[in-house]
């Protein structure tokens, strides 16, 4: 799971530059201010979007659909 995470990081920081550095200001301020600290280097989670077979979907739900 860690090359994946150094994968998305990597992707991440390369093509949306505004948005990890948005990224890191809150995982600093987290850390200093809640001593919390991300697990997944610049991500809280790790989840991965899967459509519900059971309930008749065939691809994952998009807020954009």
């Amino acid at each position: 799971m860690s090359a994946i995470n150094g994968i998305a990081n990597d992707l991440l920081a390369e093509h949306f530059p505004g948005v990890t550095q948005r990224y890191d200001v809150c995982k600093d301020y987290m850390e200093k201010k809640y001593s919390l600290s991300l697990q997944f280097g610049r991500f809280w989670n790790w989840c991965l979007n899967a459509a519900r077979t059971s309930s008749g979907l065939t691809r994952p739900r998009c807020v954009s659909d």
